[in-house]
């Protein structure tokens, strides 16, 4: 049988807990032995893709959202937030549409399995999706989302001001050729950030999901961590 062991991100949770956060769980990057491939995302050996064995996955899910509950208390685990990782991982060749669709279906039942009180969100849409001939790939994510009756609790979304396929170009370069001179070119859009999410109210009213919050769970001046920029008042003026 699997063996689960979870001390490691106990010690994490302890910590964050002790100093009065709030965690936002994300059921993000593969164990390696799960990764449908040896492709790390990142450099870091991060893998993504669609569950080699899906039942080990929803086993792992299961086991450790019963283990936060059994170690927190639900009232607690209650007040946090579980998600998937980013749908825009499917423009990126790591996994289909479908797949995704179908990995959320499943990571949403066994989250709520251990208990239906938890608050379950996604998909980490991309504000640049949404601003492109993309945003049929959202309407089609809450579209299954409303039949498979597992709408998420609240809607996530990144928001990075570069056109759609300036991240696409540039992520290829870097993950899938190995281009660690890729560059993301900004969007000449200086009110990207406000446009993304009047984009997202506007898909969620054309889904029938107006009433959902949003959560804007990643976001920053640029997409590209090593420019140069990060590091100078430029950055700061931006995050005011």
């Amino acid at each position: 049988g699997t063996i689960f062991q979870f001390a490691h991100i106990d010690l994490l949770l302890d910590r964050l807990l002790a100093l009065g956060f709030k965690p936002y769980i994300e059921f993000g990057f593969l164990p390696q032995l799960l990764a449908p491939g040896r492709t790390p995302v990142y450099q870091n050996r991060c893998f993504i893709g669609f569950p080699s064995d899906l039942e080990k996955w929803e086993s792992l899910v299961y086991h450790f959202t019963l283990h936060c509950l059994e170690r927190y208390g639900e009232e607690n685990v209650r007040q946090w937030r579980f998600s998937l990782f980013s749908m825009t991982f499917s423009l990126y060749g790591f996994l289909t549409p479908a797949e995704y669709r179908q990995l959320y279906l499943r990571t949403f039942q066994k989250v709520k399995q251990a208990s239906s009180r938890l608050c379950f969100g996604g998909p980490g849409a991309e504000g640049s999706m949404l601003l492109s001939n993309q945003k049929q790939l959202f309407l089609d994510f809450l579209h299954f989302c409303r039949i498979h009756r597992c709408v998420p609790d609240f809607i996530s979304m990144q928001i990075y001001p570069h056109d759609l396929d300036d991240i696409q170009n540039g992520f290829n370069r870097i993950i899938h050729q190995g281009d660690r001179n890729a560059r993301f070119r900004l969007s000449r859009n200086f009110d990207f950030m406000p446009d993304a999410i009047r984009a997202m109210r506007t898909a969620l009213h054309e889904g029938g999901l107006d009433r959902l919050p949003i959560v804007v769970e990643e976001w920053d001046a640029t997409a590209w961590q090593w420019d140069m920029q990060n590091d100078t008042c430029y950055k700061s003026s931006y995050v005011i």
